[in-house]
């Protein structure tokens, strides 16, 4: 739940498509910069949710290699979407 998901990937001569969920939110960076801080439990409850994610990944055999705030989104429930 904690993962946007990739419903289709469509390849043209030019270009590449995903497409992919909407997720209505945030990016965790503009949170934190708007925020100045995270109160630390609201950052165990994102970093419980990305651990949930990776682990997910990692037991596919999915490797991210860039996970950083600006591809977290946070939606108005207060849960990530790894993009």
């Amino acid at each position: 739940p904690y993962i946007v998901q990739l419903y289709s990937v469509i390849q043209s001569n030019s270009s590449i498509y995903l497409i992919m969920e909407y997720c209505k939110g945030k990016e965790l960076y503009g949170h934190i910069v708007k925020n100045k801080v995270l109160q630390e439990n609201e950052a165990c409850h994102y970093f419980f949710q990305l651990i949930c994610a990776i682990e997910y990944l990692h037991k596919n055999n999915i490797v991210h290699r860039d996970i950083k705030p600006e591809n977290i989104i946070i939606n108005d429930e207060k849960e990530i979407k790894l993009i």
